[in-house]
């Protein structure tokens, strides 16, 4: 009987594709095998997803399998699954993610060889070509070849003009032929820690008590159970390191997601401090042989924690009887270049289908999270109750100059008595744009229109989402005024101002383009924590370093947050401005202020207070009032990677397929995203709101697959 197998490919594709098993390969071809079939014009590797004795409906012919690339399937029926529903909810490429999940030894590397056609062959025999298109149709007659091969056969200097002859004659063909897997030999597994003390009790905090009871029992069920955890960072890692203790313990494995890979890192040294387990560190940039070796190790069961950022999701942990997702409410969990996914959606479904116990954790909730986890019985508060030093806010409009007054008060302070400062800004460069009072002109990018920001020290404009860059014009282009003002300070322009206020004082920059590497950022994190900086001025990048607390602690115009088109704004601007803030050492003679144009507004003022219950009850009220998550079902699609008159014609094409679903679902747009959003410089969303995830799950699904394109789905259910 014959086999119809359907196959995904690892390329930007909506679909699969269907095709005939060849007779003989019946017990090879099996669903988690890759085999190589036909593409268009061409051969590609891909991913046998089902295998059905019926064939698809349609009066056509099917093409065969031309090869079976593996003896036994490289992923397992519950891989399959689990990609295939991650792909269904955000419409991310289901070949890619399966891409994601195999180790550097299995996947598909392929080469453009080329080969002879039937004419090419008969020509050969009948004599019909010479000179140097007849060496390399010898050369082929013996096989397939690469370019580079064929000149090195030939000793010929260049093979290009013959081969494009040749191909226009339809004498010889492409194919990508995927090579052979190459399969490493798998090192040891890495040796565990030495074991230490392993600190199993809980603080003796009611809320803590009750936290560790419910997790001990959901690890016991082993059936699925979701928990929110609120905290502090210090708080949460012990409760996480007793419960992959425990896990360990019942043989059952650990995932652990992070927002960064230095937190990553971070704990996997905790871990290792307290339990005697192997961790694997999984993260975009480590070794072919490192990645090999862990995951070897992680499917054989020998090391049974799994923790990174976004791409550990994937990680091919066995028997996960715990899956954990730190700073839950951090944008880094999600990934817009493709495959899209967000790994929070992601663990959730790998928690359900692995009777795995969920646990979420951050000191500043997603606001969703919050509700669903205060709603449903399973948020657990660790904090402490202690008094958070509160902040003081300076209204930023009663001041004139870039520092105000009590800043500079403070920063003069906190130099004489020798105390370390550090400075937050998040906006790179002297600043965001430059502006002739003369004209209104603004230096815009060429390819996405947003304002450049201006780099003094370089002399140089850049584009924050193109990284188009070119030099600063001396004057207006369009009227020749030769003053063009600087507007929205960037961190350049304070450590400007803080060398001509306190020119004794040691500054230091920490942004993306002072700190390139690991090693410089750690140079400087060194020197500050060695007394050898006063001021250091840093962005968000900074607040995700490990620098040590400090009695002065200043956050400048974090209003800019605030003016991002997206509802999650004001959370954002919480989270941040209170990650910065716990910077601040709640010691006599300290201060810790927000210098703010933007005073009264409820995320700055619960900020600076440290009261997330007071952020999150103005914001629930707001969301409630416009009908925004957890209130309703929103789905963010965002067209990118290609001209902005092709992304508007995929942005209208949608959006007029959708509106088949009103009244059940409201589309707003087309539009240009935000900047920050754009991927290749420039992007145009469609956002669909419904009362009902089922109904933007229906409306996806139809209206997306018809076009073409890279895009990425960003849903909030």
């Amino acid at each position: 009987m014959t086999l119809f197998a359907e196959v995904v490919f690892p390329l930007p594709l909506d679909r699969s594709y269907s095709y005939a098993v060849p007779p003989g390969d019946e017990a090879r071809v099996l669903p988690g095998v890759r085999v190589r079939a036909p593409l268009g014009t061409k051969t590609a590797a891909g991913f046998v997803v089902s295998v059905s004795g019926r064939p698809p409906a349609g009066d056509f012919v099917l093409k065969e399998i031309r090869e079976v690339l593996d003896p036994a399937p490289v992923l397992e029926t519950e891989d399959l699954a689990f990609a295939a529903r991650l792909s269904a909810h955000h419409r991310s490429p289901l070949g890619e993610l399966l891409q994601a999940m195999l180790p550097p030894s299995l996947e598909v590397r392929a080469s453009a060889r080329i080969r002879l056609t039937g004419a090419g062959e008969a020509a050969l025999r009948g004599g019909a070509v010479r000179g140097v298109e007849k060496t390399l149709a010898e050369i082929l007659g013996q096989g397939p070849s690469t370019p580079i091969g064929l000149k090195r056969k030939s000793g010929l200097k260049s093979v290009e003009a013959a081969v494009r002859r040749l191909a226009a004659k339809g004498m010889i063909e492409a194919v990508e032929k995927a090579g052979p897997p190459k399969r490493r030999r798998a090192a040891d597994v890495p040796a565990a820690p030495g074991a230490s003390q392993l600190e199993l009790d809980f603080d003796a905090a009611p809320a803590a008590a009750a936290f560790g009871s419910a997790a001990s029992a959901a690890l016991a069920a082993g059936a699925f159970s979701a928990l929110y955890l609120q905290g502090s960072r210090d708080a949460r890692w012990s409760a996480y390191v007793r419960l992959i203790g425990e896990a360990s313990a019942r043989s059952r494995s650990a995932l652990v997601l992070l927002p960064e890979v230095s937190l990553a890192e971070a704990f996997r040294e905790t871990l290792g401090a307290r339990l005697s387990l192997s961790a694997a560190l999984v993260r975009g940039g480590t070794s072919d042989s490192r990645r090999e070796r862990d995951w070897s190790g992680l499917r054989s069961g020998e090391i049974r924690v799994a923790l990174g950022t976004r791409s550990a999701l994937f990680a091919p942990v066995e028997r996960p009887g715990l899956i954990i997702v730190d700073d839950e409410a951090d944008d880094s969990h999600f990934q817009a270049e493709s495959p899209s996914y967000d790994a929070r959606t992601g663990a959730r479904f790998r928690a359900e289908s692995a009777g795995s116990v969920l646990v979420l954790g951050s000191d500043a909730p997603s606001v969703e999270a919050y509700q669903g986890a205060s709603a449903g019985g399973f948020l657990f508060n660790l904090s402490s109750g202690a008094a958070v030093p509160e902040a003081v806010i300076v209204d930023d409009g009663r001041e004139r100059g870039l520092l105000s007054r009590p800043f500079l008060e403070a920063a003069a302070a906190a130099l004489r008595a020798g105390r370390p400062g550090i400075i937050f800004l998040n906006r790179r460069g002297y600043a965001s744009f430059l502006f002739c009072p003369r004209c209104g002109f603004i230096p815009r990018c060429p390819e996405c229109r947003s304002p450049l920001s201006y780099f003094k020290s370089e002399g140089r404009l850049s584009c924050r989402s193109c990284r188009t860059e070119s030099p600063a014009a001396a004057a207006c282009p369009e009227c020749g005024n030769r003053v063009l003002e600087p507007r929205g300070a960037g961190v350049e322009a304070v450590e400007e101002e803080l060398r001509l206020r306190f020119p004794e004082a040691r500054l230091a920059v920490f942004d993306s383009g002072r700190v390139r590497t690991r090693a410089s950022r750690e140079a400087v994190l060194a020197r500050f924590a060695a007394g050898r900086i006063d001021l250091l001025v840093g962005t968000a990048l900074l607040a995700h370093a490990p620098a040590p607390r400090v009695p002065f602690v200043a956050v400048l115009n974090p209003e800019a947050l605030l003016g991002a088109a997206d509802y999650r704004a004001a959370q954002r601007t919480y989270q941040t401005v209170r990650r910065m803030l716990d910077f601040a050492e709640p010691v006599a003679g300290g201060t810790a202020l927000v210098q703010t144009g933007f005073p009264d507004h409820h995320s700055l003022r619960a900020a600076a207070r440290g009261d997330y219950r007071m952020f999150f009850d103005e914001e629930i009220r707001l969301r409630r009032a416009m009908g925004l998550p957890p209130f309703a079902a929103l789905a963010q699609i965002l067209f990118w990677g290609g001209t902005a008159r092709t992304l508007a014609v995929r942005g209208r094409e949608f959006a007029s397929r959708a509106r088949r679903f009103r009244p059940a679902v409201e589309i707003f747009g087309p539009a240009l995203a935000a900047a920050p959003a754009a991927r290749g410089g420039r992007a145009v969303q469609v956002v669909v709101r419904s009362g009902r995830s089922d109904a933007i799950d229906e409306c996806l699904g139809e209206c997306l697959r018809p076009i073409p394109g890279r895009r990425s789905v960003v849903r909030s259910d």
